[in-house]
């Protein structure tokens, strides 16, 4: 992928859509290298994950999103008792810088 790309995952119910960006994300295992068989032959499994650069597919998902990347499902609303600016303070929970914190409020506010 290059700098500003947009890429979709498509499918239909039940294709992996799901599964694909929770392993991505750390969220679920997915074995590596490994031969299945299948009716019509082998299916090998093999690749890895990237991001910024580096290789993330071998550490746990906490450390995937202190490095950027989260996974945000629709349809659940985990968080639903709180207010929408608890939910948006829990989004900063990482950041402990607060001025940067703020600053990224303010451009939430602003959209």
């Amino acid at each position: 992928m290059d700098t500003g790309e947009l890429v979709s995952l498509v499918g239909p119910n039940g294709a992996g859509k799901s599964t694909t960006l929770r392993a991505i994300s750390g969220l679920v295992a997915w074995e590596k290298e490994i031969k299945r068989r299948s009716t019509s032959g082998d299916i090998f499994l093999e690749g890895t994950v990237t991001f910024n650069g580096e290789r993330i597919d071998q550490i746990p998902a906490h450390e995937i999103v202190r490095r950027g990347l989260v996974l945000c499902p629709e349809r659940r609303r985990p968080f639903r008792e709180m207010s929408v600016m608890e939910n948006l303070l829990a989004g900063a929970y990482l950041q402990k810088d607060r001025i940067k914190s703020r600053e990224t409020l303010d451009k939430v506010y602003e959209l």
